[in-house]
Order: C-alpha cells, then sequence, then structure tokens
C-alpha cells in the first residue's frame, strides 16, 4: 500500500523517490466553518493537564500471556550520543544521509503502539470536553514542541465527529463503537498527528521526537539495523504482508493483530513493533534534508519543528521490503491524513 501510493505520487511529477505522503485531502476532515480563534476560545475553556497512563487504569494489559504487562509500560531510557542515519549503506535513501551524531536526554517511550482499549479512553474525556492547553506536549528542552492555538481547529468538534474519523477505512479500520474484548488489544489506526499529539498529552506524554525513536529502535550505540538486530525481517520478527495473521493459520494483510504478538521482534529495551504492524507518528516535521544541515546534523535534544508534513516511523502491516523495517528508514504525511497503516506511540519526561 505504501509503495503503490508512492509510485502514485511520483508518477503526477509532485514529489521524489522518498516522498512518502498521503494525498493530502483523501483523509482530511470536512472544514467545519469555525475559525482557528472560534476553536481555541471554545477549546481553552475545557483545557486541561493531562495525567501519566490514565488511558491504562484501571490496568489494561498487553503481551502475550508469558510476558504480560501494563499497555502503558516503558522503562526510562538512560539518555546518550548515538550515531542516527543510514546503518546499511546499500539500502539507504538520501534522506537517511549523512550520519551524524545526535544526542537525546532521558526519556521513557511507551512499550506496545496505542490500542483501541486505551483510545476508548480517551474518546470519552473528549466527549467530555477536555482540550490539550496550550503549552502542553512540550520536550523540556525543545523550543517550539508544544501543542500550538491553531491546532485546535484540527481537531475534531465532537466525540461523534472523533469517532466517524475512526473509520476512515471501511473493514480496515480497528476501532468499534462498544467494547468488544477481540479488538482492545488491536493497534489504534485511522488517527490523524494532531489527534494522536493529543491523546498523548491527555496521558501524561508526548509524542517522541525523530531521533529519540530512532535511539529506542537502533538500541542507542548499539546501532541495530532493526530494531531486535541484523537479522532480516520476516514474518517472525515483523507484521507484515501476507503473513500467517489468522488463527488457522491463513496468509492475510491485516490490521486485527494484538501490539505485542512478535516476540522476536523486541528492541534491546524491551519494545514491541517498532518495525511492522503501524506506521507512526512522530513529533518532527518532514525535511529530506534535516540530516544536512544544523542543528539536524548535530542533533543534540533536538527536533525539526517546522510546519508541514510530518515524520513517521517503522514501517507497516502492508510492507513487503525488508528494508523498509530498519531502524533508520523515513516516511512522511501530511499532519491531517489519517489511514489503516497510521499509528502512534506516546513518550514521556516522568523520572
Amino acid at each position: 500500500m505504501r509503495a503503490l501510493r508512492l509510485v502514485f505520487i511520483a508518477a503526477g511529477g509532485l514529489l521524489g523517490c522518498n516522498s512518502i505522503l498521503g494525498i493530502d485531502n483523501e483523509y482530511k476532515l470536512e472544514d467545519s466553518g469555525a475559525s482557528a480563534s472560534d476553536a481555541a476560545e471554545e477549546s481553552n475553556a475545557h483545557a486541561a493537564p493531562g495525567v501519566s497512563k490514565q488511558s491504562c487504569a484501571p490496568e489494561l494489559t498487553c503481551g502475550n500471556e508469558v510476558a504480560k504487562q501494563s499497555c502503558c509500560a516503558g522503562d526510562r531510557l538512560e539518555g546518550g550520543e548515538f550515531i542516527m542515519g543510514c546503518t546499511v549503506p546499500e539500502q539507504g535513501d538520501y534522506d537517511e544521509y549523512p550520519q551524524h551524531s545526535a544526542k537525546v536526554t532521558s526519556f521513557r517511550l511507551d512499550a506496545y503502539e496505542v490500542t483501541v482499549g486505551r483510545f476508548r479512553k480517551f474518546v470519552d474525556a473528549f466527549g467530555d470536553g477536555w482540550r490539550p492547553m496550550v503549552g502542553a506536549g512540550k520536550h523540556p528542552l525543545i523550543d517550539g514542541s508544544f501543542w500550538q492555538e491553531d491546532w485546535y481547529a484540527k481537531l475534531p468538534p465532537t466525540r461523534e465527529a472523533l469517532i466517524e474519523n475512526l473509520k476512515c477505512i471501511t473493514y480496515k479500520n480497528t476501532w468499534s463503537d462498544s467494547i468488544n474484548p477481540d479488538r482492545e488489544n488491536y493497534p489504534i489506526n485511522c488517527v490523524n498527528w494532531y489527534e494522536s499529539f493529543a491523546f498523548c498529552i491527555w496521558d501524561g506524554g508526548r509524542l517522541p521526537t525523530e531521533a529519540e525513536w530512532e535511539y529506542a529502535a537502533k538500541g542507542g550505540t548499539a546501532d541495530r539495523t532493526y530494531p531486535w538486530g541484523s537479522e532480516d525481517a520476516d514474518c517472525a520478527h515483523v507484521r507484515m504482508a501476507e503473513c500467517e495473521e489468522t488463527p488457522d493459520g491463513g496468509v492475510e494483510t491485516t490490521p486485527f493483530v494484538a501490539v505485542g504478538s512478535r516476540e522476536p521482534g523486541k528492541s534491546l529495551w524491551g519494545h514491541y513493533d517498532l518495525a511492522g504492524s503501524m506506521w507512526e507518528w512522530t513529533f518532527d516535521g518532514y525535511d529530506d534534508e534535516w540530516y544536512k544541515k544544523y542543528p539536524g546534523n548535530n542533533c543534540q535534544n533536538c527536533a525539526n519543528v517546522a510546519r508541514g508534513p510530518r515524520t513517521d516511523r517503522g514501517g507497516g502491516f502492508y510492507e513487503t521490503e525488508a528494508r523498509l523495517f530498519r531502524s533508520t528508514y523515513r516516511g512522511k504525511d501530511f499532519p491531517e491524513n489519517r489511514n489503516d497503516w497510521l499509528g502512534f506511540r506516546c513518550a514521556r519526561d516522568d523520572p
């Protein structure tokens, strides 16, 4: 799916060979008629801080029977300096170069992608009027990395509108209107960047920066080609296209698989599905030359805070090429976009 979209855009002469943009208005919300200032005034009346990991209280558990833990699990990663950018030269794309030094401070990253069950609690809070405060979700060391006032207009106006957003692809959206035990541990999909960021703020966190995401996927200085190591991506490690996913062993390309289902694909620090399952939103704006200019080429607790397309990472369940699951591979989408292969996880600054 991702590759087909790429071919379509390239054929249109719009973007280069690694431009993995969705079609801007294909999944875009209809204009509600409200101005950004009207939306901000209304939302500010309900703005409130988030509460850390409230999406998992009472406890929601993920993982297999042997490794079952809170869906909000995520040990604190000790910060450090690592080499960011392409690890396997013959497989890299132009936007993965040059390799460069990057530093991140200590942070937490959710072990699992956000699930339907966790997002369900946010939908209820959203319906009760909760909205993120202006300035919330900021990386403590990165200016401009917070929720901004004009983004209120990018959120749906009501709970009902948010739920309709979550049904963006018929038969491929993981959301269910009522609690369905078979679906609660599926990764939530059909969420755009604004909704993902708002959820993370409500849950006491933020979206990870692109450098943080790659630091976790590489295992820092372990410099892993894939989150699990150097073995090529296959169905044992990754939720990818044409794997045996149905109970009877049938081959199916589907989002309907619980998070954490690929134990061999676990990262060095215990994160699941950093490769495969959903493409994951990061905070950063996308720039194909970000690694070639300051501060991107010497990223010391940095993020690209520019407006425009946003970077997503990790590859998705439609992919078939092993190289698309590498820890350094970069994708991008307009922040308004939603699709059945787009999801996310949250970062946190909890001690």
